[in-house]
């Protein structure tokens, strides 16, 4: 099942007009709820950015960090596009293992292992827009089988001090031994990397 919002665009056509047969699928905004189970829940009160920025670094076993939305992120437009929340997402996972001693480059180098992803998803809220600052956190929940990891990944804007949480998505990760160009295999996470990953 495909559910379709073509998001009008005044930069373009000033007028907002579509053709008549998808006058229905055109809105002015993009505006979603979050999906059951996916999303940490988050005060609607008003808080400076430093003091959110902290409370998304409290998770028992993630990353977070805020950066400004710049314009490669947003393809053409003045809003994040799906392509930008992907690279987020990829970053945050390259932050997470950097900061936990088991680096991308480090795994690739002694093990021969390159991080492999089964399955992921990402959900787009809220509009953000170019040049705000977004606060991105990432979080492992759960470890399955010594094989992969899912995590959960949120992103927030702050708008007149109250947070605008604009996208949430989780990614399943593996890691691929590399064995020759085209072969490869998945592989059991070590002690050290079961270690890095569960924070013990």
């Amino acid at each position: 099942t495909v559910a379709v919002a073509l998001r009008r665009d005044t930069y373009i056509d000033d007028t907002n007009s579509v053709p008549p047969a998808l006058d229905p699928l055109a809105v002015d905004e993009i505006e979603n709820e979050s999906p059951k189970g996916m999303g940490s829940s988050v005060s609607a009160d008003a808080i400076e950015p430093d003091d959110f920025g902290r409370s998304l670094a409290a998770g028992p076993n993630g990353i977070s960090w805020s950066a400004r939305i710049g314009y490669p992120y947003c393809h053409y437009n003045e809003r994040m596009a799906m392509s930008g929340y992907l690279r987020l997402l990829e970053e945050a996972k390259d932050r997470f293992v950097a900061d936990r001693g088991i680096s991308v480059k480090s795994l690739l180098d002694t093990n021969r292992w390159i991080p492999a992803v089964p399955h992921s998803r990402i959900t787009m809220l809220a509009e953000a827009q170019m040049e705000e600052t977004v606060f991105v956190a990432y979080n492992v929940d759960e470890i399955f089988k010594d094989l992969t990891y899912r995590a959960r990944f949120d992103c927030f804007v702050l708008r007149e001090s109250i947070p605008v949480r604009t996208a949430v998505g989780t990614i399943v990760h593996g890691y691929a031994q590399i064995h020759r160009r085209d072969q490869w295999s998945l592989v059991n996470f070590d002690e050290r990397v079961l270690a890095a990953l569960s924070n013990a």
